[in-house]
C-alpha cells in the first residue's frame, strides 16, 4: 500500500528469439493478472512490447526505467480518467518518445484479471484489452508505426516494480499472412 517507485528499473521477461512483424506479423495473446495494489497511488501496469531491444533506456523520467527501443503496448489501470489507461508508444531511446495513441479503459475495482493480445504486423500495432471477469468490459487501441528505427527485435513483457503482474495463457503467433487474427475471447 506503499507509493510504488517508478524510477526503479522494472522487471521483464524476453523472448531469446528476435522476431521481425514486417516480415512475419506476430499476435500475443494471454492472461495479465494484478496484485491488490494495483490501483493505489501510481498503480501497477503491464505492457508488452515487440521489436524490441534488450536494453533499458534514457530519459529524464520514467524511460529510464523501460525498455530502450520497441513498439510498447502498455495498460495503466490507476490512469483511468486521464484518457492513459491504454497507451501505445514507439519507444526510440535515446530519441524522444514517439506516443503514439491513448484511450481510457473501464477498470471495475474488483478485476483484477484481463485477457490481451497485441498485433503488431511492422505497420501497425494493436493492443486488445478484455475484463476477464466482465468480458463487456473491453477496448482496442490501433495506430501506425512509422519509426525505421524499430525492425527486428524482442518480444517484452514488463511489469511495473511494487505491483507484481502474473501471466498465464501466454501464446505468441507468427504469421506468414498479412491477416489479423481474432482480439481474445471474442464471442
Amino acid at each position: 500500500e506503499q507509493h510504488i517507485d517508478t524510477w526503479r528499473q522494472r522487471p521483464y521477461l524476453l523472448t531469446r528469439e528476435m522476431f521481425d512483424p514486417a516480415e512475419s506479423p506476430v499476435t500475443i495473446v494471454g492472461r495479465a493478472s494484478f496484485a491488490p495494489n494495483f490501483l493505489h497511488g501510481y498503480g501497477g501496469s503491464f505492457a508488452v512490447l515487440t521489436r524490441a531491444e534488450a536494453d533499458y533506456g534514457t530519459g529524464p523520467g520514467w524511460e529510464q526505467s523501460a525498455l530502450r527501443r520497441g513498439v510498447r503496448a502498455n495498460f495503466w489501470p490507476a490512469a483511468l480518467g486521464q484518457n492513459r489507461s491504454l497507451e501505445l508508444f514507439e519507444m526510440l531511446s535515446p530519441e524522444p518518445l514517439n506516443l503514439l495513441a491513448t484511450a481510457d479503459f473501464p477498470i471495475d475495482p474488483q478485476s483484477r484479471s484481463y485477457f490481451f493480445c497485441i498485433h503488431d504486423d511492422g505497420a501497425t500495432a494493436r493492443l486488445t484489452l478484455v475484463d476477464a471477469e466482465n468480458r463487456k468490459l473491453r477496448k482496442t487501441l490501433t495506430h501506425a508505426t512509422r519509426s525505421p528505427l524499430l525492425g527486428a527485435g524482442h518480444i517484452a513483457f514488463e511489469g511495473c516494480w511494487g505491483a507484481p503482474v502474473q501471466l498465464d495463457e501466454v501464446r505468441i503467433y507468427e504469421s506468414s499472412q498479412r491477416e489479423t487474427p481474432a482480439a481474445p475471447h471474442e464471442e
